[in-house]
């Protein structure tokens, strides 16, 4: 017996002796030198080979190659960790959106332009952030760091259909900005009606006047409209940065402006406008908007010639020997328009009128061909 358990444990040896061999075969294979480092490696198995694993269907993988996740990869983490309130403040369908931005190639740029953006978004809500960064794009003329803020920002907005309905919402709640660029963001009519009708009974004094200006290009007769205009045309504001810094039109400019498209329906500004030409003080550009205004309004171009004459000739008496320009060229080319319009009345004209009038035709015809 003891002899069978000795010839047993020979075979077991032998056995495991055989199913070793093939690894200890691999050194010789190496000091051959018949193959490269690279090519004894065993192949590696694709997760079908291995009986564990089933294999990803075709279509669950052209997907996966086609995610557009692929190209901006998932930033949960990091959101978490920059912006842990932004995701739960903000509605889901503009998810999508943020994650954008914050993919957008300009953050690496000018992260803090970016981030400031994000912060934005989550201290005061989409629609109020959105309208803020539109608002950039009206920079002072020269100012380099508001037009490459301008440049930036406007690499983040929204598509047109979102930004519409956001500014749409931040009109309605009373945002001066939204306000002010939501008509151009909208193109309807209807809405822009609707929604800003509204605010030309704001607390809020601009509120009221860029509701005006807007409404003017859609509703002729408004009472409540002409006295908002009438208070707006008389306020110092600056209506559209790059105007001002470009020719020196402020607020009573662009309130001047609406009041002339709303033509005889204005007349209760008649006596205002005309005060306003009375002024020392009015920016030229400003003038020549109000000066346009009355002729449809009035009518009375020998009152508006003999206002407007006499800021003419002031500009042209100041600015003797210096180049025309910005504002002072837009008085002088509506003066001119003027001019040709009190000729063509058949009305008794005072000499001294005439006279001024001859005088500064030469002088426009001189200096608006320079």
């Amino acid at each position: 017996m003891p002899g069978k358990k000795d010839d047993s444990s020979k075979k077991k040896s032998s056995s495991a002796s055989k199913q070793k061999a093939p690894a200890q075969k691999a050194p010789a294979s190496k000091s051959a030198g018949s193959k490269s480092p690279a090519a004894q490696k065993p192949a590696a198995k694709s997760p079908a080979a291995n009986k564990n694993v089933p294999a990803a269907p075709a279509k669950a993988a052209a997907q996966l190659s086609d995610s557009p996740m692929t190209a901006h990869p998932p930033l949960d983490a990091a959101l978490r960790t920059e912006f842990p309130e932004l995701f739960k403040k903000i509605d889901k369908k503009f998810h999508e959106y943020l994650t954008s931005v914050i993919n957008n190639p300009w953050r690496q740029f000018q992260k803090s332009t970016v981030d400031d953006y994000l912060k934005s978004v989550e201290d005061h809500g989409l629609p109020r952030a959105v309208a803020t960064a539109i608002d950039a794009r009206d920079y002072t003329r020269g100012n380099s760091w508001e037009q490459a803020n301008m440049n930036i920002l406007n690499n983040l907005l929204p598509r047109a259909g979102i930004l519409n309905e956001l500014l749409k919402e931040a009109a309605a709640g009373g945002c001066t900005e939204a306000i002010k660029w939501y008509p151009e963001a909208s193109g309807n009519p209807k809405e822009i009606i609707e929604v800003l009708t509204p605010m030309l009974k704001s607390k809020e004094p601009k509120n009221r006047w860029w509701a005006a200006v807007h409404l003017s290009r859609h509703v002729q007769d408004s009472a409540v409209m002409v006295d908002v205009l009438i208070e707006a045309v008389q306020s110092d504001w600056i209506a559209f940065k790059l105007d001002n810094s470009v020719s020196g039109m402020s607020g009573k400019g662009e309130a001047a402006k609406a009041l002339g498209r709303l033509g005889k329906n204005a007349s209760k500004a008649t006596p205002t406008l005309f005060k306003l030409l009375d002024g020392k003080t009015l920016e030229s550009a400003d003038a020549a908007q109000v000066a346009s205004a009355l002729q449809p309004i009035s009518g009375d171009t020998d009152k508006i010639m003999d206002k407007v004459a006499g800021i003419a000739e002031r500009v042209l008496t100041e600015k003797r020997g210096l180049l025309i320009h910005g504002g002072d060229r837009e008085l002088l080319t509506t003066v001119r328009t003027l001019i040709s319009k009190w000729q063509q009345n058949e009305g008794k004209k005072s000499p001294e009128l005439t006279e001024k009038v001859d005088m500064l035709e030469k002088e426009i015809k001189y200096h608006i061909s320079l």
